[in-house]
């Protein structure tokens, strides 16, 4: 699609991956970026032609329903802050296991003889 509504297009996709992104970056260039679409999407102003709701209606989109579906999909929380998304972070190694120091409960040391 060429033209405004093309623009229009760019413009509304530009702000979902700056919004989704904020959850796989420790950038704060990136982060700024997030947030700044987050308030952009969140705005209810249609005064200017290409905030959120003008995009929305010339594009023959609800605006509600449109943001609910970003926010749903960026990961966003109740309060539309993204959030991070928890990484497992374990290895798996046949290595034993080995002790600081700490003293165990009898409980603990059943199961390691078990």
């Amino acid at each position: 699609m060429r033209g405004v509504k093309g623009l229009m297009i760019a413009v509304l996709d530009e702000a979902m991956t700056s919004l989704a992104s904020v959850r796989r970056t420790r950038s704060q260039r990136v982060r700024t970026h997030g947030l700044a679409a987050l308030r952009w999407i969140k705005s209810g102003d249609a005064s200017h032609p290409f905030s959120f709701v003008s995009i929305c209606d010339a594009l023959g989109l609800d605006p509600d329903r449109t943001r609910r579906q970003v926010l749903d999909e960026s990961g966003a929380d109740d309060e539309g802050r993204p959030t991070r998304q928890r990484v497992e972070r374990r290895v798996e190694t046949n290595l034993p296991k080995i002790s600081l120091g700490r003293r165990r409960g009898r409980a603990a040391r059943a199961k390691e003889v078990a």
